[in-house]
């Protein structure tokens, strides 16, 4: 092209423009500031509130499941803090939409000085400090992968990371910077087709696991499974009824046969019938037994001796209960069972602490699960408002969700909880002993 004099770009920045031959030839090149600054902007506060509001999962429920949206926690923008790094043209009106809605603005540009009521000097304290993160920085060699393993670091659990500036900024090589928490191991979730279970299946995925979900009932078993798939997801489903031993320990080995080991294990199945120390009948309490403690044991059992014969580490959670402590009168078989979880997750990471092998349970308090529905209707005659009654009486206004459960289980099979290990962990917003 030798009568070419000018180059425009109908947007910012030159990255992609060989400027020294340009300039070389002759050439003159020019971009369009302003062209797009609305747009983009636009666009940030879209991306946001799609992920705050949960749109994909909700929306995802609406042509089946619809019961279940309780699972799904959603986020509020108003009161929250967002943090721009890049403060150009679009960073300046990504604020100013941001405090439309009621957001606290920080900035931070490696270029020019923010103003004094949104500056953040250290990008690790914006990084710290957000709820949202949102990328317009100009791509340099100063600004090239900006957000790396180190940035990660300090980035609060739950943040939403929006890059609406350079690909590059990212550091998204498949290397240890941005490499997934559960990346190429193989997950085992007992009583993975519904409630926390499902929850924790979906999570792992997204961390970039292999999964294997076991459960009694084949149709949602496989439909959970065959959604992960499409997402991209290696994922099986093995249906078992884990009250019973040999059909428990028959699952881990299907998955071992499938996959050739297991990596991590949940132990997510569960039995939450009523009873009192005077009612409950023998049935029912070897029923407890034998789903919430028998099942966990013979699973860990199955799974740790493929560790051993590997000699590879691994990890395991046990979800429990905080009606381990004591619970309510009508629990009992429930609190015994669960009791004797609580001593065999740290009985069990004792004896295996040396094979590199760490256990830790989650004392899991009142959640809205679908299953806890049923159970509300069923045995306490509670009317379609429950949820907002029982909010009332609690000290974060809400329920637990099955997706929160779920990520902090990741973050315990994950490298990223260290060497942590025989630890039952409360997971609740009520402080076990304390009294007012």
């Amino acid at each position: 092209m030798p009568n070419l004099r000018v180059l425009a770009r109908t947007g910012v920045g030159v990255d992609l423009v060989d400027v020294a031959a340009a300039t070389e030839r002759g050439i003159a090149v020019v971009i369009t500031p302003g062209s797009g600054t609305s747009a983009v902007a636009e666009a940030v506060l879209g991306m946001a509130l799609h992920l705050a509001k949960r749109f994909g999962p909700l929306t995802d429920l609406v042509s089946g499941g619809w019961a279940q949206r309780h699972q799904v926690a959603v986020g509020d923008l108003e009161g929250s803090t967002i943090g721009i790094v890049g403060y150009g043209r679009i960073g300046q009106r990504v604020g100013q939409l941001a405090g439309a809605f009621g957001m606290r603005v920080l900035a931070y540009d490696p270029v020019t000085i923010p103003p004094d009521d949104v500056r953040c000097a250290r990008l690790s304290d914006l990084a710290a400090s957000s709820d949202v993160i949102s990328l317009h920085a100009p791509l340099t060699e100063a600004t090239r992968h900006l957000v790396n393993g180190r940035f990660l670091s300090a980035v609060k659990p739950g943040a939403l990371l929006i890059n609406c500036g350079r690909g590059a900024l990212i550091d998204s090589g498949r290397g240890e910077t941005m490499k997934a928490l559960l990346d190429g191991k193989i997950v085992l979730v007992s009583g993975g087709t519904q409630e926390v279970g499902a929850a924790v299946a979906r999570a792992a995925a997204a961390e970039g696991a292999t999964v294997a979900i076991t459960g009694r009932r084949p149709e949602p078993g496989e439909a959970l499974a065959a959604t992960l798939r499409a997402g991209g997801t290696r994922a099986m489903f093995v249906r078992a009824d884990v009250a019973d031993v040999v059909q428990a320990q028959a699952s881990a080995a299907a998955v071992i046969t499938a996959y050739g080991r297991v990596d991590c294990l949940v132990n997510a199945a569960g039995l939450t019938s009523r009873g009192s120390l005077l009612d409950t009948s023998p049935e029912l309490f070897d029923q407890h037994i034998a789903v919430n403690l028998r099942a966990p044991f013979f699973l860990m059992q199955a799974v740790v001796t493929d560790m051993l014969a590997r000699q590879s580490a691994g990890t395991i959670v046990n979800i429990i209960s905080t009606s381990e402590h004591c619970g309510q009168a009508y629990l009992a078989p429930y609190a015994a069972a669960k009791a004797g979880l609580a001593g065999l997750t740290r009985n069990a990471a004792h004896a295996h602490r040396f094979d590199r092998i760490r256990i830790n349970g989650l004392n899991i308090g009142w959640t809205a699960t679908e299953g806890e529905d049923a159970t509300q209707r069923a045995f306490h005659g509670a009317g379609d408002d429950w949820r907002e009654q029982a909010a009332k009486s609690l000290p974060m206004g809400r329920l637990g969700q099955a997706d929160e459960i779920a990520d902090f289980v990741v973050f315990l099979l994950s490298e990223r909880s260290g060497v942590v290990t025989g630890s039952v962990i409360d997971w609740d917003q009520n402080v076990i002993g304390a009294v007012d």
